[in-house]
């Protein structure tokens, strides 16, 4: 395949690795599940504002080694995305750009996840299939959130936000 397939899609690949290996190899392991961090909520928001506006004390945004130093030492570390695996039932990645947190995904096993309600603020009903998928995008802050729940008992969910790119050179 062309190089430039992979450098488009880099973002999507890694994420669909995420989602398969979550799926394969963590339920292989049994552990007391640890209670997920609550999402920092903004008091005042609005669909303008984000509800969802860190994770584990990370913002979009944020330099490198402050992000660093709020999670801890990752279990894979680059100049461009860091690796975290926090449980069985939580992992995520930070993504870098110019020494800035561009996007963080982070994926959960089962019902340890925040709720779409601590995502966005709202309720957001499941589809027949009993999946779930939102999107926002928070235009003054700069950033877009995704919610992704899979259906079934024991449900992936993987919650992504991303910088807005900018028009500007």
């Amino acid at each position: 395949m062309p190089r430039r397939f992979f450098k488009g899609h880099r973002f999507l690949l890694t994420a669909c690795f995420l989602v398969v290996f979550s799926g394969i190899v963590w339920p292989a392991r049994a552990q007391e599940p640890t209670p997920s961090p609550t999402p920092t909520a903004s008091p005042a928001a609005t669909p303008e504002e984000p509800v969802y506006t860190n994770y584990r004390g990370v913002s979009i945004d944020m330099n490198i080694a402050e992000a660093r130093e709020k999670l801890g030492s990752p279990k894979s570390k680059g100049k461009r995305q860091d690796f975290y695996v926090f449980s069985d039932q939580e992992s995520a990645q930070v993504f870098y750009l110019n020494n800035k947190v561009s996007a963080i995904s982070i994926d959960y096993l089962g019902e340890s996840a925040p709720t779409p309600m601590e995502v966005f603020g709202v309720d957001v009903k499941p589809m027949k299939n009993g999946r779930i998928y939102k999107m926002a995008r928070y235009r003054t802050a700069g950033y877009w959130v995704a919610y992704n729940r899979t259906a079934g008992n024991s449900p992936i969910v993987s919650i992504t936000m991303r910088r807005i790119a900018s028009s500007k050179p």
